[in-house]
């Protein structure tokens, strides 16, 4: 379905969106809530660490993902087209008691 193909990209999007990184993730005590921290300065962000390689490899394996999704998209449409051309050609035409072929 159209709409899975969509839900699935939306994350992929926002975690491509550097944007939304954040510095670091600390667990609070007591209600086990995880909070993000964001970069101050957001240019913060593009200082090597220790994680950068990590964050560019997950970020690599997204854009993996991402090419393979634009690829059930493509297939989905073909097959949308495929099945509009046969609706319309599976039947005989008017004036023909037979399709050639």
């Amino acid at each position: 379905d159209y709409q899975k193909l969509l839900d699935l990209a939306e994350p992929l999007a926002k975690a491509l969106d550097g944007r939304l990184d954040v510095s670091s993730v600390k667990m609070t005590t007591g209600n086990f809530k995880a909070v993000t921290i964001p970069f101050d300065p957001p240019f913060q962000r593009f200082v090597s660490t220790v994680t950068s390689t990590d964050i560019t490899t997950a970020k690599a394996e997204c854009i993996d993902i991402f090419a393979a999704l634009m690829d059930l998209f493509e297939n989905f449409r073909l097959q949308k087209m495929l099945c509009v051309y046969k609706n319309c050609f599976d039947k005989p035409q008017l004036g023909h008691a037979e399709m050639p072929g």
